[in-house]
């Protein structure tokens, strides 16, 4: 008989009796042995390695269909020899065994439906038999802002599988990723769920946006799903809606400017009545201020209409008319697609009007002249610094008028240095954006009638303020002598000296300078007009050359003199 799990070993062996002698009888051993039976091993898994429970087998042997068999936990199938000896043909010692997967596991795709074949021999399992499945694809949705590998969360997709609609309210997560997985569809699939050539077309379309983000394509994705594939992301743009942004300038030096103001429109529509510029000369406006004020319907456009106005200049700026418009005001298409609506206002700078006082005959610059600045007619009315203005000069002999806003003026000497005649000229000014930063005046003005002394630097030729001198009026003349100082334009003005002779001789100077001793005569011969005596003052520790012509003892120029040359004094 057979033993369980055992081959019987159907060869016939023979043993013999035989005497050695008349007494003894001896025996022959026989051995039998039985092979171990054949068993079949089939493994079933993911593309983990992972086993896979449930799916169904069918097998063949030697041609002849056994049955079907299905994986347990571990997704193994063992059909031992006890259920194969009964359809294996015992007079052979080997048969042909086939395999095939008729069933998936619940959400896995059947990768091959072909046979897989081995050679099973006596006392030998075959091969095992290993299938690998694939889990059904997810339709896995990707949303992105567009031009960036960033997630949105809130964008609402619809899902279709072979046109039918599987949901209208699929919402990618805080990734910005919706996944739908087998059994959130499998539903739908219909008829032949695991036939090898079933094709299945799935379409994603985008209903809405996140908030603050433009569809950039309502079209439906379509693709194909069929088994053994792995299924592609669907993968959508969004963009985010366009900022607006606003740029305040300095025109002439780029200089951002801070404190302009201005109010932006939306097709018409003030959404923010005012709004200045920072520190960095800008104002920008993102969805977050501008999204409320947009319908629904409005959301949807691909073009807006923004309408931008300057009310208030930058402190000290005009508020000037704008190149692209002509006006204060800019208008421009925001438009689906862009990320920045950029809007930049130029203004220029108030000017600075300066203002030389200078002596008619010498040309040299006067202290004490006092001018003032009338606005005539301003260009805007609400600028500042338009009020009369009065600015007296001081030794460098000019005033400077700042921050003074486009208009018209007229400036006018309201008092003249002292010794000098006043300048009743009136000068108009236009101050314009076109004008220089600093706009130049000059008035002149001459000595006054009768004796004007002069006190200048020898090298420099610049007036020397502070030096005395003795005035003495010379016979006939019978007044009193008297003394007078240089003032700070380094003048001593009389007037209205009887006719006559008169010397003058300087009596005391400044530090650092050399007294000139050297008396000079003046002859006055009518009180109303104007006599000038001048005095030069050598610096002290300075070396004075003189060249003069051997014969005609005028001075020459030109000469040039060697550092060592030796001097006799």
């Amino acid at each position: 008989g057979e033993v369980a799990g055992y081959k019987i070993n159907s060869n016939k062996s023979m043993a013999f009796l035989y005497t050695k002698n008349k007494h003894t009888l001896e025996t022959s051993s026989l051995l039998f042995q039985n092979f171990d039976g054949s068993s079949i091993h089939i493994l079933k898994k993911d593309d983990s390695g992972n086993g896979l429970r449930g799916a169904i087998f069918e097998v063949q042997i030697d041609g002849t269909v056994i049955g079907s068999y299905a994986s347990g936990g571990d997704g193994s199938v063992t059909i031992s020899y006890d259920e194969l000896k009964e359809h294996l043909d015992l007079s052979k010692n080997s048969w042909t065994v086939g395999v095939r997967e008729i069933t998936p596991p619940t959400g896995y795709l059947l990768n091959d439906t072909n046979w897989q074949f081995a050679e099973m021999r006596l006392g030998e399992d075959p091969k095992q038999f290993v299938f690998v499945d694939s889990v059904y694809p997810r339709i896995e949705i990707v949303k992105l802002e567009n031009g960036t590998t960033t997630g949105l969360p809130g964008a609402v997709f619809e899902v279709a599988i072979d046109g039918t609609s599987i949901g209208t309210d699929f919402t990618t997560g805080a990734d910005g990723k919706i996944v739908i997985n087998y059994d959130k569809y499998s539903r739908f699939l219909g008829d032949g769920v695991n036939q090898a050539d079933k094709v299945w077309g799935v379409a994603v379309r985008e209903l809405t946006a996140p908030d603050g983000y433009l569809i950039d394509n309502d079209d439906w994705q379509p693709a194909q799903v069929k088994l053994g594939q792995t299924l592609a992301p669907f993968t959508f743009t969004d963009s985010k809606y366009p900022d607006i942004k606003i740029i305040k300038l300095d025109r002439e030096t780029g200089a951002p400017l801070a404190n302009t103001s201005f109010r932006i429109q939306i097709d018409g529509t003030s959404f923010i009545a005012e709004k200045a510029t920072n520190e960095q000369g800008e104002i920008v406006i993102t969805y977050a201020e501008f999204g409320h004020f947009l319908t629904e319907a409005d959301k949807d456009r691909d073009a807006w209409t923004i309408t931008v106005t300057e009310l208030e200049p930058t402190q000290f700026y005009n508020k000037d008319k704008q190149q692209t418009s002509g006006d204060y005001t800019q208008t421009q298409q925001l438009k689906h697609g862009q990320a920045l609506s950029v809007f930049e206002f130029k203004d220029t700078h108030y000017r600075d009007i300066k203002v030389f006082k200078r002596d008619s005959e010498t040309n040299w610059l006067l202290k004490g002249a006092t001018f003032r600045l009338h606005c005539v007619a301003a260009e805007n009315k609400d600028a500042g610094n338009i009020t009369d203005r009065e600015l007296t000069t001081d030794e460098k002999g000019y005033v400077i008028f700042e921050n003074i806003p486009n208009g018209t003026y007229e400036l006018t000497e309201i008092a003249a240095p002292f010794g000098y005649d006043n300048n009743s000229e009136k000068k108009t000014v236009i101050v314009t954006s076109d004008n220089d930063r600093v706009i130049e005046f000059e008035f002149k003005n001459a000595p006054k009638s009768g004796l004007l002394i002069r006190k200048i630097d020898s090298v420099t030729k610049q007036p020397l303020a502070n030096v005395e001198f003795r005035i003495t009026p010379l016979a006939p003349l019978d007044s009193p002598s008297w003394t007078a100082v240089t003032d700070d334009n380094g003048l001593i003005v009389k007037e209205n000296l009887a006719a006559g002779t008169y010397r003058i001789e300087e009596i005391t100077t400044v530090d650092g300078y050399v007294l000139n001793d050297k008396a000079q005569l003046i002859e006055i011969k009518n009180q109303h007009d104007a006599y000038t005596v001048t005095f030069e003052n050598n610096q002290k520790n300075m070396l004075n050359i003189l060249k003069l012509d051997a014969i005609t003892g005028l001075p020459l120029q030109g000469a040039i003199f060697d550092r060592n040359t030796q001097f006799f004094c």
